[in-house]
């Protein structure tokens, strides 16, 4: 499971591409202030994820071992919540919105890169995993709080009727209820932005 796995670090965003120009200009549009790591192939990005968690992966659809969509595909599974970034030269917009569907792409780069539009992706795609992460976190704390409200449910009657009697059943599941609405609100705004 993916929330077993301990890294060493967390980073911002994670490169994955061969061509040192192309990364060098990533690098440039990227705030200073943030956690940034590099790989030159598929191979290389994996042992840094093996060791480390990244918010967003960018990654060259051209890489020298592996095709970069086969990559981000191959690390949903284990990193489900990060943001995926595809670049890419060639854009045929059905073969890319099918893979964006079934790769879990976030969206993807045109090379050459725009760099007023890769900048504003980057920072939508970190503001989105932080959002994503932060459900997350929600998710698994309701999930925790919903076990501790069952194991009362097991003591004396006593503290069952005071549950019930004080709302507090009432105030588990409306508080839940409220962080999932505003949580399904921030994300229709955001699929609102990017259109």
């Amino acid at each position: 499971m993916p929330s077993e796995i301990q890294t060493n670090h967390r980073w911002d965003i994670l490169v994955i591409e061969a061509d040192g120009e192309t990364v060098r200009a990533l690098r440039g549009l990227i705030d200073p202030g943030l956690r940034v790591g590099e790989a030159g192939s598929a191979a290389e990005g994996a042992k840094f994820l093996e060791e480390n968690e990244a918010r967003v992966l960018i990654c060259a659809d051209d890489l020298p071992d592996l095709p970069g969509l086969m990559f981000l595909a191959q690390t949903r599974d284990l990193w489900p919540i990060t943001q995926r970034i595809l670049m890419c030269h060639d854009l045929d917009s059905d073969l890319l919105l099918h893979t964006m569907r079934e790769g879990g792409i976030f969206h993807y780069l045109p090379k050459p890169l725009d760099p007023e539009a890769t900048a504003h992706l980057i920072k939508h795609a970190l503001r989105q995993s932080r959002l994503v992460e932060s459900l997350s976190t929600t998710r698994r704390r309701l999930d925790e709080a919903e076990v501790r409200v069952a194991h009362l449910g097991s003591t004396p009657a006593r503290t069952s009727r005071w549950m019930i009697g004080t709302g507090g059943w009432l105030l588990l599941w409306m508080t839940a209820a409220g962080v999932l609405i505003l949580a399904l609100v921030l994300l229709g705004f955001t699929g609102l932005y990017l259109l």
